[in-house]
């Protein structure tokens, strides 16, 4: 896989319509581009087929069609022949690959041939209860317990990209088909191998490891690929994926790799408000009896993965104690307190020169120098990141409110940040020997820019509007260097934060100059031919979207409450719009009962967030930034409720 390009949001709406358009149009189907097109085009995608269409009253017939079967041919009766066959169903033909899950697992699949869809309907019935009669799995219920899953796959398109002439992968086959909305399949004389959207979406598979899981069910070797190129064949198709919990489910919903489709009208304040609860209640879920956080869960295998990163724990504390104090919940406060409170365990003293800043000491001077304690840090033991951390812990305290546990940590914790200050207004914690070499950490300066202004809008004093107004000056001279789009987007909702207490019309400028940039990367239904998609922002490479688009809407929110407070209307216009589709797409990486159909555990699953629409691992730290980012779009969209 390419790796990830971070590129300079100024000049990012030019390059992306030019990426977008040699790279989906080309590449994607493998071909040489004849000439580039004008920057200001409109990317073009070319897809796969889209599967004939179906309603939710065939396929509700469909799937009773294959219980009726399963039905009886786990209790011994004949088999039966197909029923009513509704008109729009005359004549389709499809292969048809059913599973029945119990609780999550999968007890039996199968897959039909090429055939008419009642007649398919029935015989994978028949199919899946012979499975069940085989493995010797008694089902008192005659499955109607248990979960059906079927997929209907649509019509074949060959692709143009193929292997090097070593038999390799090429960039262009690996991006050739759309993770989770597409197959990605191989033929070589007769023998088909194939993935399923939904196979990727479970098994969480990259592109390279789809690729290899067809190849290996169409036994096609190594050998085989660079003897016989020519006849090595790529195709990839679209599918019909349906699910239904239990027979008594009248109309199966339908899934969207993996997911419900949330359309942009369902952001509404209650479904925002429900969102935020379910996310924040498993945010609580998954933290420990210790106050920590286990860092991911995966759900197909129904495993948590080990880690011991201390930006994950204060990333998902911060997300926590958000929660407790937007919910009004002592409980989820309370819970997130504990987690601050051990992790102060690791508060250190932070040592500075005397009279001078850490990041203004000279080395060249041998005589001994004078020092002096500067507040404390959060210094875990074989971690770095410590301002990022501290500035977490900051945040995290100041949401809970004054608690009387905190109120002596807080100032501690602001002496250190203010201590990390040089002269030029740049913030970089450290304890050895500073260097003016070390590279610019600005997203962890940004979110400590956030913590300052919090302080600031609650405490005005002289010493923190002037640690403000150098941090502003650096700040605005490091984003117009700046490629590094997220660390720009934690600096800019710094200076929106800072405004209240600055009034400066250079932050607003910035802020405002910074987001009418990333709004142009927000992908809508003129750049992008998957809804489901509708609302990211697209800044890395084309399509390649997911949970950091959440930062992205911390970003937009804070921007949109700022465009209100001046009164620039047009912008709030445009601000709110922008929210609203970011905040669709976050809704789209939660894991929901239907979209946990996979899941060993419920409980360890719905509620989560996914990395992206076509990667199912549930991170901590991702969880946090969406209820966050949730919290803001709320408070920005509804701000009078």
């Amino acid at each position: 896989m390419p790796t990830t390009m971070y590129m300079d949001t100024s000049h990012i709406r030019v390059l992306v319509a030019s990426t977008l358009s040699l790279c989906v149009e080309s590449v994607a189907l493998g071909q040489a581009s004849t000439s580039a097109p004008a920057v200001t085009s409109r990317p073009v995608f070319q897809i796969a087929p889209e599967p004939p269409p179906i309603s939710d009253e065939d396929v509700a017939l469909l799937v009773k069609s294959v219980r009726a079967a399963l039905r009886d041919e786990l209790a011994g009766k004949p088999e039966r022949a197909p029923g009513y066959r509704p008109p729009a169903l005359r004549g389709v033909k499809q292969i048809l690959h059913a599973t029945l899950r119990r609780n999550g697992a999968a007890v039996a699949d199968t897959e039909t041939k090429e055939i008419d869809l009642i007649d398919g309907s029935v015989a994978a019935g028949v199919m899946l209860g012979r499975s069940v009669k085989g493995k010797k799995i008694v089902l008192a219920d005659h499955g109607d317990a248990c979960g059906l899953e079927l997929e209907w796959l649509g019509p074949i398109e060959y692709v143009t990209a193929t292997n090097d002439e070593k038999g390799k992968w090429t960039d262009a086959l690996l991006h050739c088909f759309e993770p989770g909305r597409e197959c990605i399949g191989v033929e070589l004389n007769g023998r088909r191998g194939w993935m399923r959207p939904s196979q990727i979406i479970v098994l969480n598979l990259t592109p390279d490891l789809a690729l290899q899981a067809a190849e290996k069910a169409a036994d096609v070797q190594m050998l085989d690929k660079s003897r016989h190129a020519k006849d090595v064949r790529y195709f990839r198709f679209r599918t019909r994926h349906v699910w239904q919990a239990d027979a008594t489910v009248r109309l199966p919903v339908q899934l969207v790799r993996g997911e419900q489709l949330i359309p942009p009208d369902a952001v509404t304040q209650e479904a925002l408000d429900a969102a935020i609860h379910r996310m924040g209640r498993y945010l609580k879920y998954r933290q420990n009896s210790d106050g920590w956080y286990s860092e991911e869960y995966l759900p197909s295998p129904d495993r948590y993965a080990p880690g011991n990163s201390a930006v994950l724990q204060m990333h998902a504390l911060q997300g926590l104690a958000s929660y407790g104090a937007w919910s009004k919940d002592e409980s989820i406060a309370t819970a997130a307190a504990k987690g601050i409170m051990r992790s102060a365990y690791f508060l250190t003293p932070l040592i500075v020169p005397k009279e001078t800043s850490a990041l203004t000491t000279s080395q060249t001077t041998s005589a001994p120098i004078a020092t002096t304690q500067a507040g404390q840090v959060l210094a875990f033991p074989g971690h770095g990141d410590h301002l990022l951390v501290t500035a977490r812990m900051l945040l995290s305290m100041l949401e809970l409110g004054d608690r009387p546990e905190f109120v002596p940590l807080q100032a501690q914790l602001v002496e250190a940040v203010l201590a990390s200050q040089d002269e030029d207004g740049r913030i970089e914690m450290i304890f050895e020997a500073p260097s003016r070499d070390l590279p610019e950490n600005a997203l962890a300066a940004g979110i400590a820019m956030q913590a300052l202004a919090s302080v600031a809008a609650k405490r005005q004093n002289a010493r923190m509007e002037i640690a403000l107004q150098r941090a502003d000056r650096h700040y605005h001279r490091w984003y117009d260097q700046t490629v590094d789009s997220a660390a720009a987007s934690e600096v800019i909702r710094a200076l929106a934060r800072g405004y209240i207490s600055t009034n400066d019309a250079r932050a607003s400028d910035l802020v405002f100059r910074f987001l009418d940039d990333l709004i142009g990367l927000q992908l809508t239904s003129a750049e992008t031919p998957w809804p489901e998609l509708i609302g990211a922002i697209d800044t890395k490479q084309p399509g390649l979207v997911g949970i950091d688009t959440a930062s992205y809407l911390l970003a937009m929110s804070d921007g949109l409450e700022l465009a209100r407070r001046i009164g620039d209307l047009k912008r709030v216009e445009r601000y709110q719009w922008a929210v609203r589709l970011a905040a669709r797409f976050v809704m789209q990486l939660e894991i929901t009962e239907s979209g946990a159909y996979y899941a060993r555990s419920r409980v360890d699953s719905v509620g989560g967030v996914r990395q992206s629409p076509w990667n199912n691992i549930i991170r901590s730290d991702s969880g946090s930034e969406a209820v966050m980012s949730l919290i803001a779009a709320r408070r920005a969209l509804f701000p009078s409720n």
